[in-house]
């Protein structure tokens, strides 16, 4: 009885991997690696993203993301030096559109809702210990829940039936005390896997 459950689970797996190998993906699983400039303290990092990418059409994917950006800067300030540090933990929900899906389909804009927890801290730095510890005079925290737009433009440098790989530049916004600020510009690499 072993033996034949065994088999049959095994022909019942197989015939659906030959069947999704034998039709287009409509999915795909997206890993980028971006170079982030933060507006809020002029402060350059690296940021992380991984998305999942369903094609509805031809014309338009839906594409939850869910990101990390860390940077930081200390300037000499010659008396002492001053810091910044910024986090930001975020997740997306954009639209992807391909304008041209029949002339040029290896461009595509994604435009969508942004949450990110923003958390700054910035100060000064004093001397150095002997153990290589800096003493902070002044140190500065501040932590926001903020909800704003994500504009991004994706080329497709590499693509094939199972593999997609391009550049990336993004734009993030919130919305703050009434207005629409810019957070950070974003610019870098993906790589999509389809599944």
């Amino acid at each position: 009885m072993k033996k034949f459950s065994l088999i049959v689970i095994f022909t019942i797996s197989f015939g659906i991997v030959s069947a999704q190998m034998s039709q287009d993906s409509r999915d795909m699983i997206r890993i980028g690696l971006n170079g982030a400039f933060f507006g809020s303290g002029d402060v350059l990092g690296i940021s992380t993203s991984i998305e999942y990418v369903h094609q509805i059409n031809d014309f338009l994917d839906i594409t939850p993301r869910f990101m990390i950006a860390n940077a930081n800067n200390m300037y000499n300030m010659n008396t002492f030096y001053e810091y910044h540090q910024i986090t930001s933990l975020g997740a997306s929900l954009s639209l992807r559109i391909t304008p041209f899906p029949d002339l040029f389909h290896r461009l595509k804009f994604d435009i969508g809702g942004l949450y990110q927890r923003f958390i700054k801290s910035w100060g000064q730095l004093g001397s150095i210990d002997m153990y290589g510890t800096y003493y902070s005079n002044a140190t500065y925290y501040s932590s926001d829940n903020l909800y704003g737009l994500l504009g991004s433009v994706n080329l497709n440098l590499i693509e094939t039936t199972r593999i997609e790989s391009g550049l990336r530049f993004e734009l993030l916004t919130s919305f703050y005390k009434g207005s629409l600020e810019c957070d950070g510009v974003q610019s870098g690499l993906y790589l999509g896997i389809k599944l």
